[in-house]
């Protein structure tokens, strides 16, 4: 009877040990699933991949070569056939770490799920070397990821991952296909529409909840009805034409001279010059760029689409010049549907009293477990709590009198510098917020730049001043 189960047991051990993966164990779980397992042609496969971080933190992950990439032509699988290796043909990469910025990583919460789909593998490999048949796809796994925003070698750590495959059939057409960078150019397209889309659409829902009193209206509208100008924004946010070209080549060679783009108003078509391919994200609006430096892809391209689909005109370009044109210059200047959604991007709401005290009696700012969802470091000053957001938007009214600010706070900062100019904040890394934070000081006898103001509930460029002083934080031991 013992003998039985002992048996019973090491059976049990025995097929535990064999289970491919514990996902329990792994950093990351890789998760393979295709429409169809049978296709005529190697132009009909398209690949989903799910990536779940199973972990209590955030990950930011290099994607380039993995899984993670669904946007370059890199090798995000290996593909066999009877075991017999499908070659790459596609694209290896040498990057500049320096040089990285948000495009080259892919964010995953905690416990959060994101999806890659992968189509056109067509030309990345060389399906013809191994005929039809039964291929199997795993996915490249060699993923790291980056501590906080330190993007050095030294920097990057391993992560355990869990996989899962998937078989194909491929019962007809193999055939090699040559590589070209025309579905590249495509999605980039699309990505930088999507983003111009986004913003007209946020500036539209901004218009239409503040009204035409709201600060910034005024500055950028005037007297201008509020129907006129969301009426802009919604035909950008809408746009779906077929027939619209978005062209990297200067075909007419206007581009030189600090041209960014430029719209043909007889076809519509949208030409981007060599400027455009230096500009940023939209998620770079709050700590990467100003509005004044007007250095946002989809900024450029709602620009551009507004000359497009509503006819806008240029009659000024910059903050300072939109808004002194009149106000039948304002409803038809692009710049200002481009200036206005950046501002309303940036603009937090603040008890701007209260914050200048907290500060100044120099008390310093602690961590502590003032965290909520959504929240990712907190401080405090003397009786208002501050909370770094993930979260585009203004704050809401509560007891804490919470201040949201920029997505870049999901690494936690130490050096906090207010530009009440641009409603901006620029910092440096310390320490992300944990729900079970402890109260403890921030940073010991560190010395933060903070740029004063006057107070203002309702700031304007016109009604900022800017004076920069620094203040010294006192040494407290952590509690």
């Amino acid at each position: 009877m013992v003998f039985e189960h002992l048996l019973v047991l090491f059976s049990f051990l025995l097929a535990v040990s064999a289970f491919p993966f514990d996902k329990r164990a792994n950093d990351l779980e890789v998760v393979l699933t295709t429409q169809t397992s049978r296709v005529a042609s190697i132009e009909d496969i398209e690949i989903t991949a799910a990536v779940t971080n199973n972990g209590a933190e955030t990950l930011k992950l290099l994607k380039y070569a993995t899984i993670l990439d669904g946007d370059l032509p890199t090798s995000s699988f290996t593909i066999t056939k009877d075991r017999r290796p499908v070659p790459f043909l596609g694209v290896k990469l040498s990057i500049s770490l320096s040089d990285l910025d948000d495009s080259a990583f892919v964010t995953i919460g905690a416990g959060e799920t994101v999806t890659i789909v992968h189509s056109g593998l067509a030309a990345l490999y060389d399906f013809a070397s191994v005929g039809t048949g039964s291929f199997s796809f795993e996915p490249r796994i060699n993923i790291v990821k980056a501590d906080e925003d330190d993007v050095r070698v030294s920097s990057f750590s391993d992560l355990t991952v869990g996989t899962s495959s998937v078989t194909v059939d491929v019962t007809d057409d193999v055939a090699r296909r040559v590589l070209g960078g025309l579905n590249l150019v495509e999605k980039r397209a699309r990505n930088v529409v999507s983003e111009s889309r986004t913003l007209a659409t946020a500036a539209s829902s901004y218009v239409n909840s503040r009204g035409t009193s709201d600060s910034l209206y005024v500055a950028y509208w005037g007297t201008n009805a509020a129907s006129r100008v969301t009426s802009v924004f919604n035909a950008v946010a809408n746009e779906n034409s077929s027939s619209r070209t978005l062209d990297c080549v200067d075909q007419y060679g206007v581009c030189g001279g600090g041209t960014i783009a430029y719209t043909v108003i007889a076809t519509t078509n949208i030409y981007y010059c060599s400027i455009f391919f230096n500009q940023v994200s939209i998620s770079q609006l709050c700590g990467g760029t100003t509005v004044a430096a007007r250095n946002v892809r989809g900024g450029t391209t709602l620009h551009e689409l507004t000359h497009a689909v509503a006819r806008t005109d240029d009659v000024a370009y910059g903050c300072a010049a939109d808004q002194r044109l009149s106000t039948s210059q304002k409803i038809i200047n692009a710049d200002n549907y481009n200036v206005l959604r950046a501002w309303y991007s940036l603009k937090v709401r603040a008890t701007y009293d209260e914050t200048m005290r907290g500060i100044s009696v120099g008390r310093g700012l602690y961590v502590t477990s003032c965290c909520t969802k959504g929240a990712l470091i907190c401080f405090r000053g003397v009786s208002t709590i501050y909370e770094l957001s993930d979260q585009f938007g203004e704050a809401k009214a509560s007891p804490s009198r919470a201040m949201f600010l920029p997505p870049q706070a999901s690494l936690g900062y130490k050096a906090v510098t207010y530009n009440h100019w641009h409603d901006a904040f620029s910092m440096t890394p310390v320490r992300t917020c944990q729900t079970s934070n402890t109260r403890g000081v921030l940073k010991e006898g560190s010395t933060i730049p903070f740029l004063h103001h006057k107070p203002d509930p309702t700031p304007t460029p016109a009604t900022a001043q800017r004076k920069e002083s620094t203040i010294t934080y006192p040494k407290r031991r952590n509690k």
